[in-house]
């Protein structure tokens, strides 16, 4: 016979099956949940794990949280309830993530952030009632799972490592939770005189927490901290006897003290980001430009979509100008013509009448042309400067009016003249339909890869695609279509520049790697050279990739430390004793010696990726001789067969060419050292021809040696005098912006290069100097400079998912250098104490550290505000991102792993917690 508690379970199973099915409205489930606790009284954690037993959708519903809303309004559960609760579902998805060495995705379903938001409701509205004589004991029972919220992080994350993905957003939203406790903690009275243990307590991770926000949330961080010293919130231990002392008062209250100035948007400030983001690598982050934009602009969508504009055709007419190389330029044409359309679209629905896109593109563009560079169109006209420029706008809205952002039949209008080029031929394509054109033909792939470098506003759609396709291929373990993909992305670097604008490198090279670490030994086929050939060609595009973007292995998102790929990358050209090799390898070495002695060829396609090395150990060895170098007689000839072949294979030769361009830098060094010692020797001279020929600019944000030797050689100061430099003309630039002059020549490389060079802090003095250096220039300083640092540097921005927290983490240990806002969070935490000495630096300072917290800071946009219609925005067109990760095929593993973390979480509890896992 059932229990009377399982009696109970099954009646509040039948109402919220019920109700969460047939779609009940509120004030029919008021009068359900009332009838059922009277007939079935339960706990509250019993109640919520019922609910949350019977949520099938595959998204967050706003339906359910109404429900849990009015549970806690009619008292059937409580805050602690749902703290614990929440707690648990994010110690599940942590636990989950754990073991698949991969963080919470931001993506997934996920209830705890909207949950918390209420929680953080529900005490507010109980503060209405804090005169209740029950208020403190209600008070001391949410201290308990507040406290194992806390423990929790504490045992999960640090402050090195930081948060990222859900993770942050779940710390954000709990953080908010704390400052409302707390002031609730206040006002009941509790902190009232000397403060029991009971409620103390729980507060004893807090410290560890305000360091987990202190870099992304620094504001919250900063009142968390705040509260926590001014209520005596520590442990005994740390109290030292009492509350903080006055002068730890002031330098906790200095920060907030400090008044801004009027902020101002200059032309500058935009055009500094997007070089910034196309100096190198495209380090086009989606999410974070949008939400820098979205942070600038503050709900001004036509200033934004202006502004934005504006700076790309700036950008463009700086390259031109400053003579960049022509893969640059064609970069950054595409930036606007595949790029920037779909930026537009996505702010399009924001945009009000009469200021429309179309009003606001005009607007952009009559800032450009002849009209608009007069002095400039002079200048550029022998490069074809203005011919460029006039291509690019054309192309520009094309791209817009086939998005939909404009009609056609206004262009000509907008130009002012008939355009010579027209709407791409195929109308806008959708990714899913070039997925399954590809499917069906597989010939179409090459097709699409080949219309990358035509600016018709279709490449984001060609490049999502594209990875798809790879990445299912990958899955699949079909080498032979990928070898005729990977083959053909080698030979033109070009494309590859392009497809980077819309996707991080490891979207590719992750999945490529794993199939070449997993690849199938034909051991029974002998040396069975189609597959060979399968092999090479893929791991060549990943070296290509990794040598063109100048990425290191941690940018891979390997984390398995068996794979081939990562020993490879990292001592590739490392000899190693025959004595340390297994009986296998020695065997397999062997094989191969007695292959090349007998066929005496490492020109067949399927070896062309060992020429990588192998050329890259012949340019170490050539660089280390000596005038006496008696193997150079064996070097030089061994390079000249390399590297000038009297005969090639027509699959091997464009292969070959893709070879040389990686290596040629390293050869040419080489070759110029033995050149300096041995100028008499012929084939040196040819050799290095031939090398100068092949050479390919690396796409890094490096600086050359002749910008260097400029900006070091700078009269006073050297490169930091050439940064208070480069902010003046961009000053001056701004000011004069209304008569629509040129844009100076401006590269984001150069504070990079001091950024390198001399370390963020002895860079942020001169730019603090320039902040003070003129009070009327102050405002249009200030927006130029928080824009520089803010601004992407491929060292901060992995070549990985942003989510993606183990590789960032990776990614920052290997750096091991103070970014820019690094260094100003420091100067800002001891901006009390430099107010001593330079009261006008240290405001300056604070004011700077606040512009550059507030644009970098990323969107929340998970369960932020409570729905108050469920119907209204049930947002069911979302995929479930998350549902994939959390059922990652680990079986038992990742149900024993869940289990530890959760009897961890309630260690301090009661375990009584009933919810399906």
């Amino acid at each position: 016979m059932p229990s009377k508690q399982a009696k109970g379970v099954e009646i509040w199973d039948e109402v919220f099956s019920r109700c969460l099915q047939e779609r009940v409205d509120f004030p029919e489930f008021v009068k359900l949940i009332v009838k059922a606790s009277s007939k079935a009284p339960v706990s509250g954690q019993v109640c919520l794990s019922s609910l949350m037993k019977h949520d099938h959708v595959s998204v967050v519903d706003p339906r359910l949280l109404i429900y849990v809303e009015l549970l806690l309004q009619k008292g059937i559960v409580d805050i602690p309830d749902v703290l614990s609760l929440v707690l648990q579902m994010f110690g599940v998805s942590v636990a989950r993530h754990v073991v698949a060495m991969s963080p919470p995705r931001s993506g997934r379903k996920s209830y705890e952030v909207p949950m918390l938001n209420l929680v953080t409701h529900e005490l507010s509205e109980n503060r209405k009632n804090s005169s209740d004589s029950n208020a403190k004991t209600k008070a001391i029972a949410i201290s308990r799972p507040f406290g194992q919220w806390l423990a929790f992080f504490s045992r999960n994350f640090n402050s090195v490592d930081g948060l990222s993905g859900s993770a942050l957003e779940v710390a954000n939203a709990l953080g908010q939770f704390a400052v409302s406790f707390i002031n609730h903690l206040s006002l009941v009275g509790l902190l009232d005189g000397k403060i029991t243990d009971v409620v103390r307590k729980p507060f004893r991770n807090l410290p560890n927490f305000i360091a987990l926000l202190s870099h992304p949330g620094v504001e919250l961080a900063h009142n968390l901290d705040l509260l926590h010293k001014q209520f005596g919130l520590q442990e005994r231990a740390s109290l030292e006897g009492g509350l903080l002392d006055e002068s730890d008062l002031k330098a906790l209250t200095y920060n907030q003290g400090v008044l801004d100035i009027p902020s101002t948007r200059t032309r500058a400030a935009p055009f500094i980001y997007l070089n910034a983001m196309l100096v190198g690598r495209p380090l086009c982050d989606d999410a974070a430009m949008i939400d820098y934009l979205n942070a600038r602009y503050n709900d001004d969508v036509s200033a934004l979509i202006i502004d934005l504009v504006t700076a790309s055709f700036d950008v463009l007419a700086n390259a031109i100008q400053r003579q960049e190389p022509p893969e640059s330029i064609t970069l950054i044409r595409s930036f606007i013509t595949n790029k920037l359309p779909t930026t537009l679209y996505y702010f399009s629905p924001m945009t009000f009448l009469p200021f429309t896109v179309e009003y606001c593109i005009t607007q952009a563009l009559n800032r450009m042309g002849p009209a608009a560079y007069p002095s400039y169109t002079q200048e550029i006209d022998l490069l074809g400067g203005e011919g460029l420029l006039a291509d690019a706008r054309s192309e520009f809205l094309f791209a817009c009016a086939l998005h939909q952002l404009i009609p056609e039949q206004s262009i000509e209008g907008i130009l002012g003249d008939i355009p010579m080029q027209s709407m791409a031929e195929g109308g806008k394509y959708v990714k899913d339909d070039l997925v399954l054109q590809c499917t069906a033909n597989p010939g179409r792939i090459e097709e699409l890869i080949r219309e990358l470098e035509k600016m018709e506003g279709n490449a984001g759609e060609i490049v999502g695609a594209l990875v798809e396709i790879i990445q299912s291929l990958c899955g699949q373990k079909d080498s032979i279509t990928l070898k005729s993909i990977c083959n053909m992305l080698s030979r033109n670097t070009q494309v590859l520049d392009i497809v980077f604008l819309f996707t991080m490198p490891s979207s590719i090279l992750q999945p490529l790697c794993q199939l070449i670490d997993h690849w199938h030994d034909p051991e029974d086929q002998g040396e069975h050279h189609p597959v060979y050939d399968e092999f090479g060609s893929i791991f060549l595009l990943i070296l290509i990739v990794m040598n063109h973007f100048v990425l290191q292995h941690y940018d891979l998102g390997i984390l398995y430390h068996g794979s081939f790929v990562l020993k490879y990358l990292v001592s590739g050209r490392t000899s190693q004793e025959i004595e340390s090799l297994s009986e296998h390898e020695k065997q397999r070495l062997g094989d191969w010696i007695r292959w090349l002695l007998e066929n005496e060829d490492l020109l067949e396609p399927f070896l062309i990726p060992s020429l990588i090395t192998g050329l890259g150990w012949l340019a170490k060895r050539i660089w280390e001789t000596d005038t006496d170098a008696p193997e150079l007689a064996v070097l030089l000839p061994t390079l000249q067969a390399l590297v000038k072949p009297p005969s090639i294979s027509g699959d091997a030769a464009a292969l070959h060419e893709a070879v040389l361009s990686i290596a040629a830098e390293g050869l040419e060094r080489g070759l110029t050292h033995v050149q300096e010692l041995h100028p008499r020797r012929p084939e040196t001279n040819a050799l290095l021809a031939t090398l100068k020929q092949r050479t390919q600019r690396q796409r890094n944000d490096a600086a050359s040696h002749t910008e260097l030797e400029a900006w070091c050689s700078s009269a006073g100061g050297g490169i930091l005098v050439a940064v208070r430099h480069t902010i003046r003309t961009l000053l001056q630039w701004c000011n004069a912006a209304s008569s629509n002059t040129a844009p100076p020549n401006y590269t984001h490389k150069q504070i990079l290069t001091a950024h390198r060079l001399l370390g963020a802090k002895a860079v942020l003095e001169p730019l603090l100097d320039e902040l003070l250096r003129d009070p009327a220039s102050s405002e249009a300083v200030l927006d130029i400079v928080t824009s520089m640092i803010c601004a992407s540097d491929s060292a901060d921005f992995p070549a990985t998912n942003s989510d993606d927290n183990t590789t960032i983490v990776y990614h920052r240990q290997a750096r091991r250098q103070l970014s820019l806002r690094d260094a100003l969070t420091i100067l800002n935490e001891n901006a009390y104490t430099l107010s001593k000495t330079d009261a006008p630096r240290a405001e300056m300072a604070v004011r700077l550290h606040r512009r550059v917290e507030a644009q970098l800071a990323r969107s929340n946009q998970q369960g932020n505000n409570l729905v108050t219609d469920a119907d209204n925005a049930m947002m069911l067109d979302l995929n479930d991102a998350g549902s994939a990760a959390m059922n990652m095929g680990q079986g038992a593993d990742i149900d024993h792993v869940v289990a530890g973390v959760m009897d961890d979480i309630m260690a301090t509890g009661d375990g009584s917690f009933n919810m399906e896992l």
